[in-house]
């Protein structure tokens, strides 16, 4: 019993450590010259703690958006709070890029098969058959 409990207050502190060294580096992403920090939800317009259809779809366009124009020599910086997204978030070419989360980036299945078309559209040039699952997040070279 006492090693289990050394255990968890052991990962107590490190988890508090984690949370302390992230907001270390994020502020000093904030200060950076050659950095710009985003927060998912007011810079770049994320809606956090809602599961309805039209949140899954906004927000994972969203993200796919940042990724593909505003990701490279940036940081995106998620709340704690519960982002939902459907599978499918694309970036490809991004150059020196940080994303920290403080709370959860919950990816759903869609119920209805029309809800996410069979064919993954990475960009207008490049289009795969790619099997379910579908990737959660794909980043390509970069």
């Amino acid at each position: 019993k006492g090693s289990k409990m050394q255990l968890s207050k052991m990962l107590c502190r490190v988890t508090l450590l984690s949370a302390s060294m992230w907001w270390l580096s994020y502020a000093e992403d904030e200060e950076s010259n050659s950095r710009k920090s985003y927060d998912f939800e007011r810079d770049v317009g994320g809606i956090p703690n809602d599961t309805t259809e039209e949140t899954l779809r906004h927000n994972t366009a969203t993200f796919t958006g940042f990724l593909k124009s505003d990701a490279s020599y940036s940081s995106l910086y998620f709340a704690n709070k519960t982002y939902h997204f459907y599978p499918g978030v694309y970036g490809r070419d991004i150059v020196d890029f940080h994303m920290y989360i403080n709370g959860t980036l919950r990816f759903h299945r869609p119920d209805v098969i029309e809800a996410v078309p069979d064919t993954f559209v990475m960009d207008e040039k490049d289009t795969r058959e790619i099997g379910r699952p579908w990737p959660c997040i794909f980043i390509e070279h970069s």
